[in-house]
């Protein structure tokens, strides 16, 4: 299952989205540094074009959230 995960978020990647996996040690103490770590590379640009389109769908839950 893990090896499964992996693969996903090879082929997430392979389309220049950034990926961040935060586990719960990064909550704690960790977390300034967490928020530092995410703040940088949110801060960077995407020199490429995108390849992949953004499709929005509402939250779960939300008031737009029909099914």
């Amino acid at each position: 299952m893990l090896w499964e995960e992996k693969r996903r978020e090879d082929s997430v990647r392979r389309l220049d989205v950034r990926v961040v996996r935060i586990a719960k040690a990064d909550l704690g103490g960790g977390w300034k540094g967490t928020v530092a770590d995410l703040i940088r590379m949110l801060a960077k640009p995407h020199a490429e074009a995108r390849r992949f389109t953004v499709v929005r769908r509402p939250e779960p839950g939300s008031e737009l959230d029909v099914a």
